[in-house]
């Protein structure tokens, strides 16, 4: 089954939460040396999203500032695919409009088994963060030259996460047909979160004739590794 994409809706507030979330195993009082021991748990951040809805139309009818076609009124639209994800328990797609975009970015070339594969991902200054869903096709150049899908690499959109020896990997990723070499290796193309509603509820609010707010709906990223 396809992966549903969260709506886009006009009355989503400009202020928005954004919060990343790695984990640490280890013990808050150090040893009598004061040593401490800490140990790193996820290789990429989970991320968490706060939304606020100042205003949802209830209105069939009025469809001013809808950003996207839907078949239903935004109040519905939004009520409605919190209730077809079951809440907490179906991952979704959303679209972040601040960051949803890569351009020209660094890829490396890692070698297993005699085959080589890069990964795909974005740089967060100075930070590779796996990705887990592209948007469309990426874009791969080879020295600044476009590469061509099928001819130099293969791209399967449904592959994420590798595991082999001593390579694990959480996102997506091309498989190399011809060697592109000591050139470097770049790649541009939007990009997904794979998140999932935090709790199975959510209030909706009547404030005004035919109009709903929610004044927090949240998120929480997940992994997927679906491919070994």
């Amino acid at each position: 089954m396809a992966d549903l994409i969260y709506p886009e809706l006009p009355g989503l507030a400009y202020n928005l939460t954004k919060r990343p979330i790695m984990s640490t195993l280890g013990v808050d009082d150090p040893s009598p040396s004061g040593d401490e021991v800490r140990v790193r748990q996820y290789q990429n951040p989970l991320w968490e999203f706060d939304l606020i809805y100042e205003w949802l139309y209830d209105d069939a009818t009025e469809t001013w500032g809808t950003l996207t076609a839907l078949p239903y009124h935004q109040y519905q639209a939004l009520l409605g695919f919190f209730l077809q994800s079951a809440a907490a328990w179906q991952p979704f797609l959303i679209h972040d409009s601040t960051d949803s975009h890569v351009e020209a970015g660094a890829l490396t070339v890692t070698v297993v088994g005699g085959t080589k594969y890069s990964q795909i991902t974005r740089n967060l200054g100075g930070f590779d963060e796996s990705i887990l869903a592209v948007n469309g096709n990426p874009q791969i150049f080879i020295n600044g030259g476009l590469a061509i899908e099928g001819t130099d690499y293969t791209w399967d959109p449904t592959l994420a996460g590798f595991t082999a020896s001593g390579v694990s990997w959480d996102g997506q990723y091309i498989t190399w047909i011809t060697d592109p070499g000591i050139f470097p290796v770049t790649a541009t193309f939007d990009f997904y979160f794979l998140c999932r509603f935090k709790k199975d509820d959510t209030d909706f609010e009547k404030f005004a004739q035919s109009l709903w707010l929610n004044h927090k709906v949240e998120l929480r990223s997940v992994r997927r590794r679906n491919a070994a």
